[in-house]
C-alpha cells in the first residue's frame, strides 16, 4: 500500500495535478470488457472441447464451494485431455456464482449441463464424460442425473 501511495506522490510532482478518475475505468466497462475476452476463448477452445468430447479422449471434474466473506455459492467444471502430442490438458470451463437456488443434485446438474451448453457441447455428449468428483450426495445424484459416469476424488477417498 506503501508503494502504491508513494507512486501517487510521485506521479503528483511530476506532472503536477490530474483527475485520478480519468486512470480508473468504470467498472462496468472493465466488466464487459472481461466477459468479451472470456467469450473469445471460450469460442477458440469450443471446437477442441468438443471434438475431445465427442471421442471419448476428455474427463471433467467438478466442485462447489462457498465463499467465506460473504457466504456466496460457486461452481466450477474444468476439462482434461491429452492432446495429439501427449500433452495433459485441463481448461477450467467456468467458475461461476452457483445462484440462490439449493444445492441439489438437479440443481447441480442443470448449472453443468449449461456451462456446457456455452461451449456447444450437446447433452448427449455430456454423457460421455467421466467426473472426478468429491462424494457429496448432492453431486453424486447431479452427476447421476446427467447420465455421465462418476469416479471418486482419491483425495476425499483417503481424507
Amino acid at each position: 500500500m506503501k508503494n502504491l501511495i508513494q507512486k501517487a506522490v510521485d506521479l503528483g510532482a511530476k506532472y503536477g495535478s490530474f483527475d485520478a478518475g480519468k486512470l480508473i475505468s468504470h467498472p462496468t466497462t472493465i466488466s464487459r470488457a472481461l466477459k468479451a475476452i472470456a467469450d473469445d476463448k471460450r469460442q477458440e477452445i469450443s471446437p477442441t472441447i468438443c471434438n475431445y468430447i465427442k471421442c471419448n479422449m476428455c474427463a471433467a471434474t467438478t466442485d462447489l464451494w462457498t465463499e467465506n466473506f460473504h457466504k456466496r455459492h460457486y461452481i466450477t467444471v474444468t476439462a482434461h485431455y491429452i492432446d495429439d502430442d501427449y500433452k495433459l490438458n485441463s481448461r477450467v470451463l467456468a467458475t461461476e456464482k452457483f445462484g440462490d437456488d439449493s444445492e441439489t443434485g438437479a440443481n447441480i446438474s442443470k448449472a453443468i449441463k449449461q456451462i456446457f451448453v456455452q461451449y456447444d457441447v450437446e447433452q448427449d455428449d455430456v454423457k460421455k464424460l467421466k467426473f472426478t468428483t468429491d462424494g457429496g450426495a448432492n453431486v453424486v445424484k447431479a452427476i447421476s442425473l446427467l447420465g455421465s459416469k462418476r469416479i471418486s476424488c482419491a483425495d476425499h477417498i483417503l481424507c
